[in-house]
């Protein structure tokens, strides 16, 4: 990408005539700005946003490319990003990549405004590395959050999913519940990869086997992804006594509304028919009724271990690549009871004197 120096040289005008065009100063001579603007489309020329600093070439700003800025992980990210470069004397450029045709789009705008640096939380399974080429040739450090997502190794901060996985399934199964199913969003190559992990692990630890047919998925690509997942999630709730699920996990909270809603649909009420967990702490875990227990995360801790790696990667470039994993921890709500046949078993051995 040419900087404004080098398109200014090839314009033949100073930096600050570029400047005061794109600008749409009335100093620049009308011939002279059509002139200009016809050469920056001919080049591909567009000015970045901010100004390098004179000192270090850098602008002094991170790009954050986040999935939504309304839930509240991610605005906790955002946040605690934002306040831990303003500390440092930088500031970020935060944009959640919903208002944009496609991640690369995004991340593309962000380059353009010569970023020092970027912090990205990539979602899309389908992104292949050819597709970052951009990202491949950033100069400055990259972290990742959660997942290395772009085909390439950087700096990750995450938190522990197969904790996650591990926390929720302990506390099913100590409330009695064996047959427990399982939500995901994807096909794999996600953070919902180590929380199934986990679950399943823990299962194991317990000498519960895991069911396939209790694993319900939302498809990333399908045309209809959330028909596709309400049929699949149904047909698993309607299964007959002794064999349907008394307890479903979640591996995401914005899965949960359907879960209430199906159940709702197919006459069962949580948490007396089925217990439910799910999987970050986003607003909706507290305005659901009856209130969701879930794992949670921590998107303050997040946000600010990423700058953490965003400052010793550009003051150490040659250091050994570096992974965080952050703690998570189960918070207790309305939607988890004890399963009903083994609190009537409780009842029965405590009636015959057993424990």
């Amino acid at each position: 990408m040419l900087s404004l120096r080098q398109f200014a040289k090839i314009a033949k005008v100073s930096p600050a005539t570029v400047s005061r065009t794109f600008s749409k100063s009335e100093i620049v001579l009308p011939v002279t700005r059509e002139r200009i603007l016809a050469l920056a489309r001919n080049c591909g020329f567009s000015p970045a946003c901010a100004r390098p600093s004179s000192v270090n070439g850098g602008t002094h700003s991170v790009g954050l490319l986040l999935p939504a800025l309304d839930i509240r992980y991610f605005s906790d990210i955002a946040f605690s990003v934002q306040k831990s470069l303003v500390e440092k004397g930088f500031l970020s450029i935060a944009a959640e990549y919903r208002a944009f045709p496609a991640e690369r789009t995004a991340l593309k705008r962000l380059i353009e405004h010569s970023v020092d640096g970027l912090i990205l939380d990539i979602c899309d399974e389908s992104i292949k590395r050819d597709e970052f080429s951009r990202l491949a040739n950033f100069k400055g450090p990259v972290i990742q959050i959660e997942y290395s997502r772009a085909g390439f190794s950087t700096d990750t901060v995450s938190t522990d999913d197969l904790e996650g996985g591990r926390l929720a399934a302990k506390h099913l199964l100590e409330l009695g519940h064996r047959r427990i199913a399982f939500c995901r969003f994807g096909e794999g190559r996600s953070t919902c990869d180590g929380r199934i992990a986990g679950f399943k692990s823990m299962l194991d630890a317990y000498g519960v086997k895991f069911d396939p047919a209790l694993e319900v998925m939302l498809p990333a690509h399908a045309l209809n992804p959330q028909e596709i997942f309400m049929k699949n999630l149904k047909k698993v709730l309607s299964l007959p006594g002794g064999i349907r699920p008394t307890a479903i996990f979640a591996s995401m909270d914005p899965l949960v509304p359907d879960i209430y809603e199906a159940a709702a649909e197919l006459g069962l009420k949580i948490p007396h028919d089925l217990s439910v967990v799910g999987y970050s702490d986003f607003d909706i875990a507290r305005f659901l009724e009856p209130k969701l227990t879930c794992i949670r995360q921590d998107g303050l801790a997040v946000g600010a271990e990423a700058v953490r790696l965003f400052f010793q990667r550009r003051d150490n470039p040659e250091s050994p690549l570096k992974s965080s994993v952050l703690p998570v921890e189960l918070v207790v709500r309305q939607s988890t009871a004890v399963a009903s046949d083994f609190s009537l078993k409780r009842k029965n051995n405590k009636r015959m004197g057993l424990k």
